[in-house]
């Protein structure tokens, strides 16, 4: 390494104190050897006395910091010494700790150069986690991290999620730095790729070149014509700096360029439908309508149209034949999204609904579609997790688990069984109770199984509802 070079060439010129300065300097950094250098300056500074190792300023400095010594003498240069190396070696352990965290990151980097083949998702974790690490650290080196990202973007250069982070980190600095780093990405390693061309322009926007950003926004839809983000970054864009026509027009456009691809139609009808909502709602929950029909795929679609009509009144007479519709057993609606429908729906019933009857059905029925109050997927994600987190468990300690010695068992209570009728009556005999005084001897048995199901507060996530 340079900063071996560097202290044996001091050594061999007879430079002690150099050589000392040298040390000092590099046990402040977080280097991979920082150990090493740690062990080399601790034999380092045994062979020579204090006044050898550092200036006549620095033995004073010292010396202030010392505590008056309960002998009454002046402290000795070992003493001093002493205190000046357990000084050093407080301030390197911060250094020290934050190259034990560096190296875990650095050796589960498997491939640092570019190769055709794509990377796992465990190396690509690694590397977002890396870049994490780097930003949050305080003080924030900003060269370091821009090395990293410079290495991070030889075997991650065809990922745009990094070329995307990489230009929003630059632009805390300049905003010109980030757009001259998204234009060689799109002229290089992801050419061609719309993402890179909305970042772009979203810079070229908040530094006011409003033409530029036009311009790279009609590119992405020319490279794009049917990706949804794009034709709605475009009609947002066209809103805030032309008006509320200029933005209908390119909606309109993009109506008639999306009517052969079922999502991106249905998704332009749900962003149009916002756009036009203030000023025309019959034509907003038409248009939901209509993308409910292009695109029954969407829990979004019918998300935003159940929750535009639920929000008009209080009842459940609107909102009915879209719930039924969404989640019909012919649907096409992804099992998440009819649960999601589910929960708002029984919430609406319950507050809404005089029928208890109608509630009980629909609490039995959602029991049925959702056991334990999830979706199917859900469920699935969870006995993943749980298989993994069983798979990741330490052999050592499942090993413990299978050597334990058996324990002592355990008297347990007996389980008390519930009364039976007759039972019933010979306790309300005895406590001076009568049929003809109207008790029913047998406990009431007449609830519907599973009553009042735990849906409640179980809201859909994420979703804004429209205004």
């Amino acid at each position: 390494m340079v900063w071996d070079k560097y202290i044996e060439f001091e050594k061999s010129r007879g430079e002690i104190m150099r050589v000392t300065s040298l040390f000092c300097r590099v046990l402040v950094i977080p280097v991979g050897h920082i150990l090493r250098y740690q062990e080399e300056f601790r034999k380092w500074i045994d062979q020579y006395p204090f006044d050898q190792l550092v200036s006549a300023s620095e033995i004073a400095r010292i010396t202030t910091l010392m505590p008056p010594n309960p002998n009454g003498k002046p402290w000795s240069d070992e003493d001093k010494k002493k205190k000046w190396a357990e000084e050093i070696d407080t301030q390197s352990q911060s250094a020290i700790q934050i190259t034990s965290e560096r190296r875990s990151y650095e050796q589960r980097i498997k491939r640092p150069y570019f190769h055709f083949k794509p990377l796992d998702d465990a190396q690509l974790t690694n590397w977002r986690q890396y870049l994490n690490f780097e930003e949050a650290y305080q003080p924030r080196d900003t060269s370091r991290v821009i090395k990293l990202y410079e290495r991070c973007l030889i075997p991650c250069c065809n990922y745009v999620e990094f070329w995307i982070r990489y230009a929003h980190f630059l632009a805390e600095e300049s905003i010109d730095k980030a757009c001259e780093l998204l234009i060689r990405a799109s002229s290089g390693p992801v050419k061609r790729n719309p993402d890179v061309l909305l970042a772009l322009a979203t810079f070229y926007e908040a530094k006011g070149d409003l033409e530029s950003a036009r311009e790279t926004l009609e590119q992405a839809l020319s490279w794009a014509p049917l990706m949804a983000e794009a034709i709605v970054r475009k009609a947002n864009f066209e809103n805030r700096h032309k008006g509320y026509d200029a933005a209908v027009a390119v909606f309109e456009q993009a109506l008639t360029t999306t009517s052969g691809d079922s999502r991106a139609h249905g998704m332009i009808l749900v962003h149009y439908s916002r756009l036009i909502r203030p000023k025309d709602r019959q034509l907003s929950l038409k248009m939901l309508e209509t993308a409910a029909e292009v695109f029954p795929e969407s829990a979004q679609v019918w998300i935003e149209w159940f929750t535009l009509v639920r929000n008009e009144g209080p009842g459940i007479s609107k909102i009915r034949p879209i719930f039924e519709k969404a989640t019909a057993p012919d649907s096409s609606l992804c099992e998440s999204g009819k649960y999601a429908l589910w929960v708002a729906y029984l919430d609406e019933v319950g507050r809404s609904e005089t029928d208890v009857t109608y509630e009980w059905r629909l609490q039995r029925q959602f029991i049925k579609n959702f056991p334990n109050g999830r979706s199917g997927s859900e469920r699935q994600d969870s006995k993943k997790r749980r298989q993994a987190d069983a798979n990741t468990e330490p052999q050592t300690k499942k090993a413990r688990a299978v050597e334990a010695p058996e324990q002592p068992k355990v008297q347990t209570a007996p389980v008390v069984q519930p009364a039976t009728p007759d039972q019933w009556s010979q306790y309300a005999t005895a406590a001076g109770y009568s049929a003809a005084a109207g008790y029913s001897a047998a406990p009431y048995t007449g609830y519907p199984t599973g009553y009042y199901p735990a849906y409640y507060g179980q809201y859909y996530q994420g979703y804004t509802a429209p205004s």
